[in-house]
């Protein structure tokens, strides 16, 4: 199952809503395994994984999370 980064961000509390998420997102301050994302419809991918599992994101400068699949 493909998940989006937009679906992704509320689980690991990056945002307090869809809308929230997806305003972060656009601004470009989501990156996901140090990638810049910008689009809200952005769908993980594989290769965003480490270890096949471990899918690390990062808000702005500090903020990291590290969600499981």
């Amino acid at each position: 199952a493909v998940t989006g980064v937009q679906t992704c961000a509320l689980p690991i509390c990056l945002a307090d809503s869809k809308k929230a998420a997806k305003r972060l997102i656009s601004g470009g301050g989501v990156y996901v395994n140090e990638k810049s994302v910008k689009q809200p419809a952005y769908a993980i991918q594989a290769t965003d994984l480490v270890d096949g599992s471990v899918l690390p994101v990062r808000v702005g400068k500090r903020t990291r999370k590290f969600a499981l699949f």
